[in-house]
């Protein structure tokens, strides 16, 4: 898996993942996606719902995009667990969403914005692009496909 560390930092703020995510997987410019972010609703150092973000590209500067649907192991196992005073087995249901490694190998070509939990960054072209080293392990919790004609 090829991870591309890109330099974007902006001064006196943090919790601007969503920011660097939109620029990499759009080609815009830093600046842009910024404004962009913080007219959709964000708030310096914090976090924003990658949702509302793509939502309000969409609205405002035609951005086309789709939900991938990802694909899921899902397990089931007992849980034995005390309650009101004897025990009982309880089903529990795991859902596996994949890595960003098998993700890549999922999904080879293409933008894709990803965001994982507490987290956002973008899939080009088989490259992890992100502001910051992020492992291959990490759970893809939702992804969404930007689609070229779009971003142009």
């Amino acid at each position: 898996m090829n991870v591309k560390v890109t330099p974007y930092k902006i001064e006196n703020d943090s919790g601007y993942c969503t920011v660097v995510a939109l620029t990499n997987v759009t080609g815009w410019d830093f600046k842009k996606c910024w404004y962009v972010a913080n007219n959709a609703g964000r708030k310096r150092h914090n976090g924003f719902m990658p949702h509302v973000l793509l939502e309000y590209a969409s609205k405002h500067h035609g951005l086309e995009f789709e939900l991938v649907k990802l694909k899921y192991n899902p397990t089931e196992h007992l849980r034995r667990r005390r309650r009101y005073g004897y025990d009982e087995l309880t089903p529990v249901y795991k859902s596996n969403s994949p890595t960003l490694a098998q993700f890549v190998k999922q999904h080879p070509t293409g933008r894709f914005y990803i965001s994982t939990i507490g987290h956002s960054l973008a899939v080009v072209n088989g490259v992890v692009m992100d502001a910051w080293k992020i492992g291959p392990r990490r759970r893809v919790k939702r992804a969404w496909r930007i689609h070229e004609r779009s971003i142009y």
